[in-house]
């Protein structure tokens, strides 16, 4: 449940911020979820 909580403000967050590069996106995201884990 959270992880798929996870996933989806990942992915509002990378919609959000577009400008910001994929690489950028990806690291922000796995380091999100390594904390919130």
């Amino acid at each position: 449940m959270k992880g798929d909580y996870n996933i989806r403000y990942n992915w509002i967050i990378n919609v959000r911020y577009h400008h910001i590069s994929n690489y950028e996106e990806v690291s922000l995201g796995i380091s999100y979820n390594l904390r919130n884990w």
